[in-house]
């Protein structure tokens, strides 16, 4: 999808055109249209956009990803089977027509995690990672080699999967760092970010040592994230990141180990997610903050909302 092609968007989706004149996301104007999306009860804790411009979204509550038709209307795409799953983090990793998702199963009163690889056109599963011990898998990025790697919010640790050969490496295993969550390469370094702490840390990878454990280098922010989750590339050299006190910020380098945060959208309603593609930097409004009720059924789910907001020169 190109900004150009933003009509066919615009009755479903908050649109919201940013002033400027560099390339960096500027402030936000006054929305032109909003929509909730049609999906009661799904809970997107991740989205992702696939190379043709879909939207696809996992579910905290429902055993399948879903995938937008149209603006008003998410409808179930993969269907992951099981009792008690709940899926996290999802990304479309087109160099190799693949969707990577964070499926979460409840197991024995416990959590059983395992990272879904499926093909991007079809939904096929391809292979299904077990993580070792009990954990909750929650965001994924891909490196400049092709490496996944994925957080486990649950248990503070940090894995490395070799997608050519199915080789899964612990890398960082620290109950002091439970809650970190999402993760994201820039300019050939690794970050994450923790929902707990507020911390953005710069992931210093092992050498070839065996048992080498990665390391993480604490960022200077210029103010402090609140809750932050997901987190991708603003497309220009930035951080996109959705803070879960209702924020999407944008995070520039501003020197050695140093970022400067900058708030581009307020009062966002439960913000789980980023995505950026074509000019335009999705956010999902996930409604977290009702998932309680409506388990206890004292409140009928109702679906979510997913904003675009135009990058700056992208779109006329």
């Amino acid at each position: 999808m190109r900004c150009l092609n933003l009509r066919r968007w615009r009755q479903g989706l908050l649109l919201l055109a940013l002033a400027g004149t560099g390339p960096a996301l500027a402030q936000a104007q006054a929305p032109v249209a909003t929509q909730q999306v049609d999906a009661p009860g799904a809970f997107p804790e991740s989205m992702t956009v696939a190379p043709d411009g879909t939207l696809v979204f996992s579910a905290l509550s429902g055993n399948h990803l879903l995938r937008a038709i149209d603006p008003q209307h998410v409808v179930p795409w993969i269907k992951v089977p099981g009792q008690g799953v709940s899926i996290y983090g999802v990304l479309a990793d087109a160099a190799r027509n693949t969707l990577w998702s964070c499926i979460v199963r409840r197991v024995d009163g416990g959590l059983q995690t395992t990272l879904n690889r499926y093909t991007l056109d079809t939904g096929a599963l391809v292979s299904a990672t077990l993580f070792p011990g009990r954990g909750r898998c929650n965001d994924i990025s891909v490196g400049p080699d092709g490496v996944v790697y994925a957080t486990d919010i649950e248990a503070g640790r940090l894995f490395s999967l070799d997608p050519n050969t199915g080789t899964l490496k612990l890398l960082l295993d620290d109950a002091a760092l439970k809650g970190l969550d999402g993760i994201t390469w820039l300019q050939g370094v690794l970050y994450v970010n923790n929902f707990r702490t507020g911390a953005l840390d710069r992931v210093q990878l092992p050498d070839a040592a065996p048992g080498t454990p990665a390391k993480l280098i604490p960022q200077r922010l210029s103010r402090p994230l609140e809750k932050p989750d997901g987190m991708r590339l603003s497309g220009d050299g930035a951080l996109l990141v959705a803070e879960g006190v209702g924020r999407m910020s944008l995070l520039r380098p501003c020197g050695a180990d140093c970022f400067e945060v900058r708030t581009l959208a307020e009062e966002l309603d439960g913000p789980t997610a980023v995505s950026v593609r074509a000019g335009l930097a999705w956010v999902v409004d996930a409604r977290l903050r009702e998932r309680t009720a409506v388990a206890q059924r004292t409140l009928a789910p109702t679906g979510f909302i997913a904003r675009a907001y135009c990058m700056a020169d992208a779109c006329p």
